[in-house]
């Protein structure tokens, strides 16, 4: 049995091309080496590799547990984990927090899970025609990806998004029907694995990922009280523990006390204040509330 199939194969030898190319430059090869090092040395990017590996292994060991998974699913996993797992983490991190944002992340999520089936997907084409797609894909995602943070190339965004969905419903289509009409060659079994683990491991990151987003979403919040006015240790003490009780794991709520518009955290100098600070939340929170109420009722 071939350890790779004509979709890695080409992948590899893309990718090979592309660091023989970015190798051959003196200067970025010194810089990207050098960037990348610096990237992974990082403590808190190091935190977030380590802890998501720890968290994603405890599954990967309940399914063996339970015969769910074996060795032979090792490849497959390893490729999650790298091109779809730990991207969507830096999404989550870097991503603003804002209305539908899991939504959003869940279709990241999604979007990223069908292009680990496209490349680990069992059914593949020959290897000239990989070695066309490949690049294709990847340059859609690449737009895709850039677009997506301007807003003058939302045109371009949606686009993209249509051709990458279209493909990942033809892959799937194409896949679907090979292992219902080959299915006494192909070892079902292994194949519909292939084929729902990635689904699967997109779901259950999402706990963890919800988790993430709550600490990168506290430590923004706390690094403003290192700004503004002094204070003492004491009252800084006091304002996390109350924007923690207040705020706990609820994102809306974190999202009302990140916006600067609904009272400026750094502004706070007395123990008076955080109340006053709570309460102005608590009031935008049933502004929001009533006003959702009411355009329900009106839509009735």
């Amino acid at each position: 049995m071939d350890i790779f199939t004509n979709r890695e194969l080409a992948i590899i030898i893309w990718l090979a091309i592309f660091i023989a190319l970015l190798l051959c430059k003196k200067a970025i090869r010194g810089n990207t080496i050098l960037s990348v090092i610096k990237s992974i040395l990082n403590r808190k990017i190091l935190a977030y590799l380590v802890s998501f590996l720890f968290y994603f292994s405890l599954f990967i060991y309940i399914f063996y547990y339970f015969g769910w998974w074996d060795a032979s699913n090792l490849k497959d996993t390893i490729i999650w984990y790298i091109f779809a797992g730990i991207p969507i983490g830096f999404v989550v991190a870097t991503s603003k927090l804002k209305d539908g944002y899991w939504r959003s992340l869940i279709l990241n999520n999604l979007k990223l899970t069908v292009l680990v089936e496209f490349i680990v997907n069992f059914f593949t084409f020959p290897i000239i025609v990989e070695l066309v797609i490949v690049p294709v894909i990847a340059l859609l995602a690449w737009i895709n990806s850039y677009s997506k943070h301007f807003g003058e190339y939302k045109d371009v965004e949606k686009f993209t998004t249509f051709l990458l969905s279209v493909f990942g419903l033809f892959m799937l289509f194409y896949s679907l029907s090979r292992a219902i009409f080959e299915y006494n060659s192909i070892g079902n079994v292994n194949a519909l694995k292939s084929l729902l683990f990635p689904v699967v491991y997109s779901l259950v990151s999402i706990p963890y990922m919800y988790a993430f987003k709550l600490v990168v979403e506290y430590e923004k919040l706390f690094i403003r009280l290192k700004l503004g006015k002094k204070r003492s240790k004491k009252l800084n003490f006091l304002i996390k523990l109350r924007l923690l009780l207040f705020c706990n794991i609820q994102m809306k709520r974190l999202q009302v006390a990140t916006s600067m518009s609904n009272y400026n955290l750094m502004s706070i100098s007395s123990e008076d204040e955080i109340d006053i600070m709570i309460k102005s939340y608590e009031d935008v929170l049933s502004r929001e509330t009533a006003g959702n109420v009411d355009n329900g009722l009106n839509r009735l």
